[in-house]
């Protein structure tokens, strides 16, 4: 089925098998249920470097955007490491589209990779990753 709200109409009836106008007939609708089978989409996913007082660093920022539910959890790994939970700029993760930006500070020098997951209501994924370096310090 497509994206969308939706509502069931079941209609039952023993017509044919009962002589005309012995038939009994009844309706039920159900209430609104949602279909969502399309991942949410990380977009612009980008480190900017942070030097401050000798701690090297980046800031991570990126957008999770979902068309039909809201986008629930986001989690980050660092160079495979275990996944963590990330909030949103506006500490709760509720609507279609939230911002997400997190420092990581004292990163040893070298290459590094950030994956970042975002999960939607109906806990539909999407994945994105970013390479970065972080210089080695200057004697």
């Amino acid at each position: 089925m497509p994206d969308g709200a939706y509502y069931l109409k079941i209609a039952a009836s023993d017509e044919r098998a009962n002589a005309p106008g012995e038939a009994l007939s009844a309706e039920r609708e159900s209430d609104r249920f949602v279909v969502d089978n399309t991942p949410p989409e990380i977009l612009g996913l980008a480190t900017e470097p942070v030097n401050a007082l000798g701690a090297s660093g980046v800031t991570v920022r990126f957008r999770a955007s979902d068309a039909t539910s809201a986008i629930v959890n986001a989690q980050y790994s660092l160079d495979a490491g275990d996944w963590i939970v990330m909030l949103p700029a506006g500490g709760v993760s509720d609507s279609l589209e939230e911002p997400y930006v997190i420092t990581l500070r004292d990163l040893p020098p070298g290459e590094h990779t950030l994956a970042a997951r975002v999960y939607d209501q109906y806990d539909n994924l999407a994945a994105a990753k970013v390479t970065f370096t972080i210089p080695a310090p200057r004697r």
